[in-house]
């Protein structure tokens, strides 16, 4: 029996919370509603460039977890 590495799964937990924010924000229309310069856009764009970094994070860790 394999040992499951709980870091890894907390990792992709986290991964997969961050592709639904990222989902969120692209099609409830978050990032096109919120006005340039705002407190809003900065955390709207910031959530996205984590979410976007969160999916090729998740790939990596199927393909770790998969191997």
């Amino acid at each position: 029996m394999k040992k499951r590495n709980e870091g890894i799964d907390l990792l992709r937990c986290l991964a997969m919370l961050m592709v639904v924010v990222l989902h969120v924000l692209n099609h409830g229309g978050i990032l096109e509603s919120s006005a340039r310069g705002m407190p809003v856009y900065n955390a709207a764009w910031l959530l996205r460039a984590a979410g976007t970094c969160a999916v090729n994070c998740y790939a990596l860790i199927s393909g770790y977890v998969g191997v």
